[in-house]
């Protein structure tokens, strides 16, 4: 989500368009979603706050991993921790279906400027 030039270089269409499923490394930034002070991890932050309360989802990096995988070319991303606790608090990503708006609500925070 820190990192969102795969959506605009054509990384991500050649992808979809081909059927295979890029792997997303470090999907929460090592940490940095939560922990960064800078404007960019601080309105991502607050955008995937926002989303999880309209949705009434309790953990933020559910929602950020849920923003992955609602990308149509089947973004598989490899989570890097080992603690059984986390690993079963991200797969509840799988139960949590972000609409179009709250999905680009979170991408324009990121780039910091509407993206229509």
């Amino acid at each position: 989500m820190l990192k969102t030039n795969a959506l605009t270089d054509g990384s991500l269409d050649h992808a979809h368009r081909h059927g295979y499923a890029p792997m997303v490394w470090s999907p929460l930034g090592g940490g940095l979603l939560f922990t960064g002070k800078e404007g960019r991890e601080a309105r991502v932050r607050a955008a995937i706050a926002a989303v999880a309360a309209e949705i009434g989802a309790g953990d933020l990096a559910a929602v950020a991993i849920a923003w992955l995988l609602r990308h149509p070319a089947r973004l598989a991303p490899v989570l890097g921790t080992m603690k059984p606790e986390r690993l079963a608090a991200m797969v509840k990503a799988l139960e949590i279906s972000l609409d179009r708006q709250q999905w680009f609500a979170i991408l324009e925070a990121s780039e910091g400027r509407p993206v229509a």
